[in-house]
């Protein structure tokens, strides 16, 4: 738990891009992942312009990522499908132990040879926006264990935001000036791992009420989430 928090301050005080991939190492140490593979984008509609970012831990096979591209998997990668159909985390061998055709079944194959066809995918992607992140997280024992999902999930904001600043594209703006200070309240303990009940308890208001908290701040934050919320509070120095 402690080096989880202090990679939450590291990945909420990055500005150098040249220590993400460091970071991403240290997330391998908390999870046991064998190789992670991180994305940033942002599509301008004006120009009809896509940027994106990558980055990876030094051990990530790159002839197989090379080999993804150049081949077209993005199209038949069942992981990609069923993550873009539910921005949820997605668990790699059920789906691609799935596939029928046989081009997708020659995909499996190449990914196991890569040591690729176990692990999760997860991400963040702003409702409204034009910003996407994925990350792809390789290894049998992430697939096993739902700690490791969560973990993950709490982690995504704050490398959401560290790899979006280190891609140099531009973040969509929080209103953390807008915020009440009664949100400001619930927010704090949202970072402590609070439920809306235990919150309410806390606070002395109904749960209801803590919900209606809970929503505004979302809104007024561009949020997908309470861990995204407070990913971008921390990033703005409003905790």
């Amino acid at each position: 738990m402690g080096e989880l928090l202090a990679l939450d301050h590291a990945l909420v005080s990055l500005r150098d891009p040249v220590e993400f991939p460091g970071l991403l190492a240290r997330v391998a140490k908390i999870v046991p992942a064998a190789s992670i593979l991180a994305f940033a984008s942002q599509f301008d509609v004006r120009s009809q312009e896509a940027r994106l970012a990558t980055s990876a831990v030094p051990d990530y096979p790159e002839e197989w990522l090379r080999r993804y591209f150049c081949q077209g998997y993005s199209r038949i990668d069942p992981v990609l499908q069923s993550y873009a159909a539910s921005f949820q985390i997605v668990s790699w061998s059920p789906l691609l132990q799935k596939v029928q055709s046989k081009r997708s079944r020659a995909f499996v194959r190449e990914a196991t040879d890569f040591g690729m066809e176990y692990g999760l995918t997860c991400g963040l992607y702003e409702a409204g926006t034009s910003q996407a992140t994925l990350f792809s997280f390789s290894g049998k024992e992430l697939e096993q264990e739902i700690r490791h999902q969560t973990v993950l999930h709490h982690l995504v904001p704050h490398l959401s935001g560290a790899i979006i600043r280190a891609s140099g594209i531009p973040a969509n703006p929080a209103r953390v000036d807008g915020l009440s200070l009664r949100e400001l309240e619930v927010l704090r303990w949202m970072k402590e791992g609070k439920s809306n009940w235990e919150v309410s308890r806390i606070l002395r208001v109904s749960e209801a009420t803590v919900k209606f908290h809970v929503k505004n701040i979302l809104g007024k934050l561009h949020a997908s989430n309470r861990s995204h919320a407070v990913a971008l509070a921390m990033e703005h120095r409003a905790l």
